[in-house]
């Protein structure tokens, strides 16, 4: 066992000995000397109870401490109601179902944050070549992308030259939403 206390790195002297936390090896518990279980015997019993291989063990070990028996009695409950095991797994289910369900709302949210960026990327570029007075075919060739790929973005360009990017976007997308919108209203 070991006992380590919190302790202040210059000079080296304990900040509180309020806090304290030990590493206890299971395995080699039963090695422990004497002295070690004299120095801390409430620690020395709990890791007996966390180290138990059966009921028994851990019954007798518990004995005669309220605070053990009580932990050992919640620990009964847990094994012998169904219900009780049956509700806590499905909390934790729920649990790795929502975070679950974050991860891909923000896996989402950033393969869209990047489409975005790179269409408002384009659309900043075809507004470029269209301010200096380039066709389409012209800003296709700059861009090295087929005319029929950039002919939305062209046409909104050209019809609403004088809107920031973002506003273009929007505009872009407004016809997809819309569509999105009568799909659903007809489902």
């Amino acid at each position: 066992m070991a006992n380590n206390g919190i302790r202040q790195q210059f000079p080296h002297e304990v900040y509180s000995s309020k806090f304290q936390f030990h590493v206890i090896e299971l395995k080699k518990l039963k090695d422990a000397t004497e002295a070690e279980k004299e120095q801390e015997p409430e620690l020395y019993k709990w890791a007996k109870v966390i180290a138990a291989k059966s009921w028994e063990a851990i019954c007798m070990e518990t004995k005669g401490n309220s605070y053990m028996e009580a932990a050992k009695d919640e620990l009964e409950k847990i094994n012998q109601d169904e219900n009780e095991r049956y509700l806590y797994l499905r909390r934790e289910m729920a649990i790795s179902d929502e975070i679950s369900r974050l991860q891909t709302a923000v896996n989402q949210g950033r393969r869209e944050g990047l489409e975005e960026g790179d269409v408002l990327k384009l659309i900043s570029q075809i507004k470029k070549k269209y301010l200096k007075g380039k066709t389409l075919a012209e800003i296709a060739e700059d861009l090295e992308e087929s005319a029929d790929d950039l002919e939305e973005i062209y046409n909104v360009v050209k019809a609403n030259s004088q809107d920031s990017d973002d506003v273009l976007l929007k505009r872009i997308r407004q016809p997809d939403e819309e569509k999105q919108l009568s799909e659903y209203q007809i489902n």
